[in-house]
């Protein structure tokens, strides 16, 4: 049974998440604010986080600690943010979270973008290691080392690195990358992909090789060391 930790103490929006999993059949999780999630976290990660933001904004302090604790706990543990309709706008900063639902919310539909998070980060059975130089991804462990150092890459981070290295050589589109990464029209476009290739980029091309390459007006590709 998954555990779905639910921030936001009666907030509309964690009430709507508590409705989305009771469809699933997953254990809820509850922590009324942030310092209590926090503590949640370091005792015993849960499978998925649901974080409403009735009060908050992705650039407040106390959520970027979250997240900071969140990624700390295990990196395979999404982030999905609770928004209200009324306080959407000026929220530039999504792309910090694996996924978002704005209320008032369709259960089934919040259940379903749970189960998508949900799935995509379980760990897969084989122990299958892709390795390119120095740098390994571990797809059964969730966790990609370079020179012996485990990376410290968010869920998102890991999901578009493991997608490019696994098809080494062959180049996406933006759009092809937003859809099969992140599995939809995500708000904030291509953006998004540009921001996620940056991130990455400073973290694993800091050796010797560069690993993505930026094909001109099409988009990038994943190249193996030579």
């Amino acid at each position: 049974m998954s555990r779905i930790l639910v921030i936001g103490g009666e907030s509309q929006e964690s009430q709507g998440a508590l409705a989305a999993l009771s469809l699933l059949g997953a254990q809820p999780l509850l922590a009324p604010d942030l310092s209590e999630a926090q503590s949640a976290l370091t005792d015993d990660p849960p499978d998925l986080i649901a974080v409403s933001l009735a009060l908050r904004s992705p650039d407040d302090e106390q959520v970027a600690g979250l997240l900071e604790a969140c990624r700390g706990a295990s990196p395979a543990v999404p982030v999905l943010a609770l928004i209200p309709s009324t306080r959407l706008k000026g929220y530039e900063a999504l792309d910090v979270f694996d996924d978002f639902a704005v209320s008032p919310y369709n259960a089934p539909e919040l259940a379903a973008r749970m189960q998508r998070l949900l799935r995509l980060a379980k760990p897969r059975e084989e122990s299958t290691v892709l390795a390119f130089g120095d740098l390994l991804i571990d797809l059964a462990r969730y966790e990609v080392t370079q020179e012996g150092r485990r990376m410290d890459l968010t869920f998102k981070e890991y999901e578009l690195l493991k997608f490019l290295a696994s098809n080494p050589g062959k180049v996406f589109t933006r759009e092809t990358l937003l859809n099969r990464v992140w599995g939809y029209d995500y708000y904030g476009g291509t953006r998004t992909v540009d921001v996620h290739i940056r991130r990455l980029r400073s973290k694993i091309e800091n050796g010797p090789h560069l690993f993505i390459d930026t094909v001109r007006n099409v988009g990038y590709r994943f190249q193996e060391p030579r």
